[in-house]
């Protein structure tokens, strides 16, 4: 009983390999068939596309899973594609199908998530707008014609995108918490404001990042002194030359009192 087992456990796993795209393509129809209806095959040159189309208002496709000649499958809602987590929790990192149960799978989950553009959660929608800002700040990187800031604010949008639809305790990049520490050292008024419009970390939080360092405003007298002299030592003889242009000041002749001190001017007169 156990060897006939084991035997028809081999066979399964032999017969659910998918050996090549082109035996893919053979038996994908029946497989669907078999699996949903609901899903429509689309074939094209080097890939096909296993579909589910919504017919009742405009007619679109809701949701694509697209499986290369390569077997690596992208899955697509809408207009946009879907992140590679999307998959890997059944295909593995290099979202390749090898197996017909791994379709079987991925067609369940997805059937289940399928709905139309206008009955889209926020938090699904987000997911859309964070995958393409993804792909814009990939395209952005690797091209010449953008500066190094201009993916820099992409990623903050992204990242500020991300902590709208996550419910979990949010944890910052370095690079969102370095921003937020340079705003609280300008101001520490003007960070709480911006709280109020971004999401950022908790003014205890930057108090707490920031003990470590000792801080102080401004500049000494020494450092302008020595910013001077170093100043002057570069100058040419004639860049040293100056003019000084005084003013007529009128001094009122008074006296105040402030702090138990006496300071101004005061005459003795005759009475």
């Amino acid at each position: 009983m156990l060897v006939r087992d084991e035997q028809q456990f081999e066979q399964w796993m032999s017969d659910d390999q998918i050996p090549s795209f082109v035996d893919f393509c053979d038996k994908l129809e029946s497989f669907i068939a078999d699996v949903d209806s609901q899903w429509v095959v689309v074939r094209s040159c080097g890939f096909v596309n296993i579909c589910i189309v919504d017919m009742s208002n405009v007619p679109q496709f809701v949701l694509v899973v697209k499986v290369k000649e390569s077997m690596v499958v992208e899955v697509y809602r809408g207009n946009s594609r879907l992140s590679n987590s999307s998959v890997t929790w059944v295909l593995g990192t290099d979202c390749k199908l090898v197996c017909w149960s791994q379709l079987s799978s991925l067609l369940s989950h997805f059937a289940s998530l399928a709905v139309t553009a206008d009955e889209m959660s926020v938090t699904v929608q987000a997911d859309t707008v964070k995958q393409q800002l993804n792909e814009f700040i990939e395209l952005t990187s690797n091209s010449d014609d953008y500066e190094p800031d201009v993916t820099t604010r992409l990623k903050f949008l992204a990242e500020q995108i991300h902590y709208l639809s996550c419910s979990c305790q949010s944890h910052y990049s370095s690079e969102t918490q370095l921003i937020a520490f340079r705003f609280f050292a300008i101001s520490a008024s003007v960070y709480s404001h911006l709280r109020s419009v971004l999401t950022l970390p908790h003014v205890s939080y930057i108090k707490c990042l920031s003990s470590v360092f000792s801080l102080s405003g401004g500049l000494d007298e020494s450092d302008h002194a020595g910013y001077l002299k170093h100043k002057a030592q570069l100058m040419e003889p004639h860049e040293r030359q100056v003019i000084l242009r005084l003013d007529e000041i009128y001094v009122e002749p008074k006296t105040t009192y402030k702090g138990g001190c006496l300071t101004g001017m005061a005459s003795n007169t005759r009475s």
